[in-house]
């Protein structure tokens, strides 16, 4: 396997992971809900993934936003990269936005179906989550649409390639600091709070712009020992203040670098790979079905790990044959454009080729 193919395994890795912690959250969240453990174990393991999985996210979107744009600022417009993440993320967005707020209107209205607070039929809801997402998983989506599109302005208009990547990220910088007294205060709009996730984002690309994951030696160890005296900083915040931004700035960072240096992919594919390969279809079926498969496996165990266990599992699974179905069953085929439309703009793109 050539040096390339093993740094896309470790992408998948790392990513696979994240969106398994994700779901792992999710689930405890509600297993927690529903049995007397909830400042035991579960709520510290909740915590724990907590203050790491976005951050990790975030990290390996900006990552692959240098592998995949080391030529972009000369090659591609700003219209063009705007329409590429608009269709990549908002689009898929819009999906999991609505379809999880029909799924909660319906439970609303079904008897013995407890949610938090009810859930308003109206335009003015409608027409909000065109720009604020309600419950559920889409907000990330909207975010990393956000981040996308600023980091895509700044790196446009900033001309000075010596300084471009220091103003960037003291611009990231200061809108982490402005989301994380935001998350204090709720005293600045929602947009505050997606914005300071973009410091993750611009780290994750300098970390690959400087090739920082490919240190070796001596560098490598000492990068290695400071990089797990910050995360051991982290959890000292973390045990006094809880999750937050800081905390999830100082247990993020460092061990999305160590997972860099020291993961490595593998020939053989594993359903973590499948995970980080095909995270849009995992992220939205987990998204849709993750409440429905709670209580459908809660009629069959009450065990908080079992259940857990068998709701992570189920959801997964059920990613899988929904990939399986749109990637083997020709015409089923349009359900991969619900989850990657970008891939029927390309689809577009090539036949119109072809014609001419």
């Amino acid at each position: 396997m050539s040096a390339s193919e093993n740094r896309i395994a470790k992408i998948d890795i790392i990513r696979g992971l994240a969106i398994i912690l994700v779901i792992c959250g999710h689930n405890i969240g509600l297993v927690m809900n529903g049995n007397p453990y909830e400042n035991s174990a579960g709520r510290f393991i909740h915590d724990i993934i907590y203050t790491f999985h976005v951050p990790l996210l975030f990290m390996i979107s900006g990552y692959v936003e240098y592998i995949g744009g080391r030529g972009h600022e000369k090659t591609d417009n700003l219209l063009s990269l705007t329409i590429k993440n608009v269709t990549s993320l908002y689009i898929p967005y819009l999906f999991l936005t609505y379809l999880y707020y029909a799924e909660r209107l319906l439970a609303d209205r079904l008897p013995g179906i407890m949610l938090n607070g009810s859930v308003v039929l109206s335009a003015k809801e409608i027409v909000k989550r065109l720009v604020i997402p309600g419950e559920g998983a889409s907000w990330f989506l909207l975010s990393l649409l956000i981040v996308k599109i600023l980091f895509d302005i700044l790196n446009k208009y900033q001309k000075d390639s010596n300084t471009k990547d220091t103003v960037i990220l003291l611009i990231f910088f200061a809108l982490f600091w402005l989301g994380f007294f935001n998350s204090k205060t709720k005293f600045y709009a929602q947009t505050a709070e997606f914005l300071g996730w973009g410091i993750f984002y611009d780290i994750g690309y300098l970390i690959n712009k400087n090739r920082v994951d490919k240190i070796s030696g001596g560098a490598k160890s000492i990068v290695s020992v400071f990089c797990v005296n910050i995360i051991a900083v982290g959890f000292v915040f973390f045990s006094r203040y809880g999750v937050d931004f800081v905390v999830k700035f100082l247990i993020g960072t460092p061990m999305f670098i160590l997972c860099m240096l020291y993961l490595n992919g593998t020939e053989k594919k594993s359903i973590v790979q499948f995970c980080g390969r095909y995270s849009m279809t995992v992220y939205i079926i987990h998204g849709l079905g993750n409440y429905v498969c709670y209580m459908a496996l809660s009629k069959v165990t009450n065990i908080p790990c079992l259940l857990l266990l068998l709701t992570v599992s189920l959801q997964i699974l059920i990613s899988y044959a929904v990939f399986w179905l749109y990637r083997h069953i020709a015409f089923l085929r349009w359900m991969m454009f619900l989850f990657y439309p970008y891939k029927f703009l390309n689809l577009i793109r090539e036949q119109k080729g072809e014609q001419e």
